[in-house]
Parts: C-alpha cells; sequence; structure tokens
C-alpha cells in the first residue's frame, strides 16, 4: 500500500473501537477465546462496506495474520500485561515509560496488521452492496471458521458489537453527540 493511499479500514476501526461497549466486547472475545480484534474489526467495517464477511474471507484474513499475531502481537501484549505488576522491587516510573512504549509498538504492530488486511482487500475486492451488511451473519462466519460454540457469554459480547454497529448505520457514522 503506498503512504498516499488511506487506509479505510484502520480509520474504520479507529473510530468503532471506541464505541459503546465495543472495546470491552472484542477485548473480552479475545481473552476468552482467542479470537482476533482485528479480524472482529474487519467483519464490522465489511459490513460497514455493504459485505458480508464469508468463512472464506475470513480464513484468508486469518491465514495472512497469523504470523504476525503469534510473533508479534502476542508477545507485545503479555509483556504490556505484565509490566502492571512488576514486582515491588521495580522502579515504578521507568516501569510506566517502558510499558507505555510497549504499548506504542503493540499499537505499531495492530496498524501494520491492518494495512495487511486492507492490502488484501484492494487487491480482492468484490462489489460492496447499497446499505450496510449483515454484521451478525458475518460474526457468526467467524466463529464458524474458528470452530468456536456460540455460549451465552460470546452471545452477549456479539450483541454489543452488533448494537454498536447498529448505532453506527443509524448516525451515519457519527459518535453520539458529535
Amino acid at each position: 500500500m503506498s503512504s498516499a493511499e488511506t487506509n479505510h479500514f484502520w480509520q474504520f476501526s479507529l473510530d468503532f473501537y471506541q464505541r459503546d461497549g465495543v472495546a470491552e466486547a472484542c477485548l473480552t472475545l479475545q481473552d476468552r477465546l482467542g479470537l482476533d480484534v482485528n479480524i472482529l474489526l474487519y467483519a464490522a467495517w465489511m459490513a460497514s462496506q455493504g459485505r458480508t464477511a464469508s468463512a472464506a474471507d475470513f480464513e484468508r484474513v486469518d491465514l495472512l495474520v497469523a504470523p504476525w499475531r503469534e510473533e508479534v502481537i502476542r508477545p507485545l501484549r503479555r509483556i504490556r500485561r505484565w509490566l502492571k505488576e512488576p514486582g515491588p522491587d521495580a522502579p515504578a516510573g521507568g516501569v510506566r515509560e517502558y510499558r507505555d512504549g510497549i504499548k506504542s509498538a503493540e499499537l505499531d504492530a495492530e496498524k501494520i496488521v491492518q494495512d495487511m488486511i486492507f492490502a488484501s482487500h484492494v487487491r480482492t475486492k468484490k462489489p460492496g452492496g447499497d446499505g450496510p451488511g449483515d454484521i451478525r451473519a458475518a460474526l457468526s462466519n467467524y466463529l464458524k471458521m474458528r470452530d468456536v460454540p456460540p455460549d451465552d457469554d460470546t452471545v452477549r459480547e456479539l450483541d454489543a458489537i452488533c448494537a454498536a454497529f447498529d448505532r453506527l448505520v443509524r448516525t451515519g457514522g457519527r459518535q453520539s453527540g458529535s
């Protein structure tokens, strides 16, 4: 992707992730089930583009990003989380500053993953629809692809993502109060 090309997926993700309930739901699904937050956001972004992501779409994207997720993002996340309580003898200010650097590196890695997904999308782009895609069907396709049965807790988290998406569609992409 050229530096002049705007990654619309990243811009969408930055907005959508901060909507009520989205971050919490995504992180819960990540921690409980090992789902990929970037792929959950991809499902929502595709729906915002008028497409319902299929299991094949998720398989393609998952294969693309798995090395980065396993070798870069998860290790950085593990370190960042460990640094929340590094022990009584660690200098708090120095640890906090170091943890902030790790957090920044983790976010940079997430952006690289989303750049990869977006570039892949641009190469394989299929036409979108006139209205939003079916976010519920897309998330269901992702769970099927990952072989995750939707228990009550999972459904509750997915419902939070879908509700935020529905609000996004109703407001035309605007945050409440903006």
